[in-house]
């Protein structure tokens, strides 16, 4: 008999949790139980889930994968072929600023690439290379808002997100060194922007339930950090814009069809 048919699912996990009262109805949540009482935790470290928990989620984890075992090649197979379908459909594209072409492509792994090329001589600089964040963590995802330059070019920056919980490590790479200069804005929303000058970094703040609520303003060289924005209606998704003058950075507050626009002004 193949493994396919000889995997079994575990045994069911459920449990009379906790009574749950909503519009005039009662009902037991026999998995209640599997939400971490301290779960805003387990989102910053996900090594802190309740051995219990971590423990059947290891079991289902187990079982799907001995279920689909037989269709590993096959998978494997069509991964490859899509990947290779993938370099002929997405062409470099980008933008000439100064002596370089700014480009943005998929690289040899599959993976998001952006860099840039000497216009004079071709040699080519990697700015960020999602390989290389997937090698030290394969759970590793760019924000929705993508990487951004600063409007001089003299930065680039991104928000990663390495537990898959919605919370972002926000990086500042400075082009002309090749360092990165800033690795240690933690438990943010993803959304960044710079001044004109490449001086200032904006980025969203989190309460403890990861809602975006905040925006703070980090000076990039001396590292101080200043709240320059805060909301109490945490129903809303939090975008950041630099104007076109470079002079204001625009806040996007959207719900929905709802959109609540705020400038502040940069503070040289």
């Amino acid at each position: 008999m193949s493994q396919l048919n000889n995997a079994l699912p575990p045994p069911t996990h459920r449990k009379d949790f906790q009574q749950i009262e909503k519009f005039g109805l009662r009902r037991t949540d026999t998995y209640g139980w599997m939400k971490s009482r301290d779960w805003q935790s387990v989102l910053k470290n996900p090594q802190s889930l309740d051995s219990e928990i971590k423990t059947a989620i290891d079991k289902e984890n187990a079982y799907t994968q001995a279920f689909l075992s037989e269709s590993a090649n096959l998978e494997h197979n069509l991964k490859n072929q899509l990947l290779e379908a993938r370099k002929y459909s997405d062409a470099e594209t980008g933008v000439i600023a100064g002596d370089y072409f700014y480009f943005e492509r998929t690289s040899e792994a599959g993976e998001f690439l952006i860099g840039r090329r000497d216009i004079n001589t071709d040699d080519e600089q990697v700015l960020l290379d999602m390989a290389q964040e997937r090698e030290k963590n394969t759970a590793a995802q760019l924000s929705w808002g993508g990487p951004k330059f600063s409007p001089n070019r003299a930065l680039l920056g991104w928000a990663v997100d390495e537990t898959g919980s919605g919370s972002f490590l926000v990086k500042v790479r400075d082009i002309d060194s090749d360092q990165i200069i800033v690795n240690d804005i933690r438990n943010c929303h993803g959304s960044i922007a710079f001044d004109k000058h490449g001086q200032y970094l904006f980025w969203v703040g989190q309460d403890q339930k990861g809602r975006p609520n905040c925006v703070w303003r980090r000076h990039i060289r001396d590292g101080t950090d200043i709240k320059c924005f805060e909301t109490q209606n945490t129903s809303y998704f939090i975008d950041l814009k630099t104007s076109q003058s470079g002079d204001f950075i625009f806040i996007r507050r959207l719900n929905g069809d709802q959109c609540i626009l705020t400038s502040i002004p940069i503070t040289e």
